[in-house]
């Protein structure tokens, strides 16, 4: 099993440094043959670096709600509105442009009731209270793009914590190196 490398350094790999794309054993992406760009997007200028926005919220992660019908109209619940315009302070406007890759880890909060023995053998492991991690995704999607279309990856995340965060990472990247040389099972992992 290879060794996990971070976000940073795995996009620093497939930046191009003189012009041309390449993968970590030196091949060319996408085997022999070179990928044509495609028509809609131009290729990115030699020497470009992504651009990157991170941002730790304290605050706890919540899921997409979903718009209530009544007789008098249609409304979203008071509680998402009031998540989502925190959310919006909190991180800041969005600097990244599209397409782009979005890391979210959720921390849950232990449950007090744990003992000490508990909570430190379940720190940094993985959580399964709700909210899903589609309707994490998609809360954060809606709140901070106006069309988020433009996200071509996705990694959510939940892990147990002490206190309650969300840990938002957005990178842009070039159509090349998505899908230039890019596997699911080895390297998309890897962007935790």
């Amino acid at each position: 099993m290879e060794e996990l490398i971070s976000l940073k350094d795995f996009l620093d790999q497939y930046t191009p440094s003189d012009g041309s794309w390449k993968e970590r054993d030196g091949r060319p992406a996408g085997g022999k043959k070179k990928r044509k760009p495609s028509p809609k997007r131009v290729p990115r200028p030699d020497g470009w670096k992504p651009a990157e926005q991170f941002a730790v919220v304290d605050m706890a992660a919540f899921g997409k709600a979903r718009p209530r019908v009544t007789k008098n109209g249609t409304f979203m619940p008071k509680k998402y509105k009031d998540n989502s315009s925190l959310l919006r302070v909190l991180f800041g406007e969005l600097t990244v442009s599209p397409p782009m890759i979005v890391a979210v880890t959720a921390v849950r909060p232990m449950p007090k009731g744990w003992s000490k023995k508990k909570r430190g053998e379940r720190a940094g492991t993985f959580a399964l209270p709700t909210p899903d991690v589609d309707n994490l995704l998609g809360s954060i999607m809606d709140v901070l793009m106006k069309d988020d279309s433009g996200v071509v990856a996705a990694v959510p995340v939940k892990i147990w914590g002490d206190d309650a965060k969300m840990i938002i990472h957005l990178v842009e990247v070039n159509e090349l190196q998505v899908w230039g040389g890019l596997t699911y099972e080895n390297d998309l992992v890897k962007l935790l």
